[in-house]
């Protein structure tokens, strides 16, 4: 058994086995036997180790067509069970000799949840949690504190370490170009002086972000198969149809808008995830404010942040009052500048647009 002592997913199905009287042996070698499974287990308790690949026959293993995409990577199975985890856990709790054993188990189980993969929170601790509430209630004298304690470990650890903490809001309109190098793009291999040689310039020019062709359906192509072409230029491109003639619109993603977007998405489906769990155990009846406390609760359940410590509120409100002002000033120098342009361009045969961050290119003389 000593030989055995560092897997415990094993040791666990052993020990089940001696429970479930799945070995002829007398009641009182099962119980002896139980309990020093059960000691070893609790020496060396370990979950975190990744399962082994089952490796089938070459005759038995499913015909995959030739792809260039990689094949799809198989979901994360945890090396032990839920319903395992649920056996043994009210095996223990059943038997009033093992007190002491219970509180070792759960805070050893508990000392799990800082080390286990966080995929393994909603395939393994939280399914275990809510067979186990629908089984026996946490609030029952002999176990309270521990399973309270083993309830309340494991559901702000599947907060903190699986949703994680809440990503900024990313913008809802792309950012302009700031002159960073990240608005840089690679050039199109074509450097004709008609068409590709102002798409070149915008694409290396750091402080624009989009760009405007007015020009007939040929040259339009022409710069789509060019665009289409380089590898990495980041630009969409699209026709504006209406017009005479339409216009081509080339824009520069920003990708690290494109990112926050999706670490943004990302993280809102982990906490929906998240909320479906604590729906499923308050309906099991776990009470989450009685387990968790009234902190803890709003923290990870409602959401709420930790107040600030005083002094720093009025801090916080005069930044934030600051900042609306900036931005307010800003936005009037903005508009007053925007008007300018627009009067000193009047009766003019202009069509390139004012905004700093938009450019326009009349090809339609040439």
């Amino acid at each position: 058994m000593e030989k055995f002592a560092g897997t415990t997913p094993a040791l666990i199905s052993f020990l089940l086995a001696i429970r479930n009287k799945e070995m002829a042996i007398s009641e009182e070698t099962r119980q002896a036997a139980f309990k020093a499974v059960l000691a070893t287990i609790l020496t060396s308790f370990d979950i975190t180790q990744d399962p082994k690949s089952v490796r089938m026959k070459a005759n038995e293993q499913p015909y995959r067509p030739r792809s260039l995409d990689p094949p799809p990577k198989p979901p994360r199975i945890p090396c032990l069970d839920s319903d395992s985890l649920v056996q043994l856990t009210m095996h223990i709790i059943e038997d009033d000799t093992l007190r002491h054993e219970l509180s070792l188990f759960t805070n050893q189980l508990g000392a799990q949840t800082t080390r286990i993969n966080p995929l393994d929170f909603e395939s393994l601790f939280l399914p275990f949690l809510h067979t186990l509430a629908l089984k026996t209630t946490i609030t029952e004298p002999l176990h309270q504190e521990a399973l309270r304690t083993l309830f309340a470990t494991s559901i702000t650890a599947y907060h903190d370490r699986f949703v994680g903490p809440a990503p900024p809001t990313p913008p809802s309109e792309p950012d302009v170009a700031d002159g960073s190098r990240r608005w840089v793009r690679p050039p199109v291999r074509c450097t004709c002086a008609a068409n590709c040689a102002p798409l070149n310039a915008f694409l290396a020019d750091a402080r624009r972000h989009r760009i405007e062709f007015a020009v007939g359906r040929q040259r339009r192509a022409h710069l789509h198969q060019m665009l289409d072409a380089t590898p990495r230029t980041g630009c969409t491109h699209r026709t504006l149809r209406g017009g005479s003639p339409e216009v081509l619109v080339v824009t520069k993603i920003d990708w690290d808008a494109v990112h926050k977007r999706n670490v943004r998405a990302a993280w809102e489906e982990r906490l929906k995830s998240f909320g479906g769990w604590m729906e499923k155990l308050v309906g099991a009846g776990v009470d989450l404010r009685a387990v968790l406390g009234l902190e803890e609760y709003e923290r990870v359940v409602e959401g709420r942040e930790e107040a600030p410590e005083e002094g720093e509120e009025d801090g916080r409100a005069v930044a934030s009052a600051a900042g609306e002002v900036r931005k307010r000033k800003a936005s009037e120098v903005l508009v007053r500048s925007s008007r300018l342009q627009n009067v000193e361009g009047v009766g003019r045969d202009v069509r390139r647009r004012v905004a700093e961050t938009v450019a326009v290119v009349d090809l339609t003389d040439e």
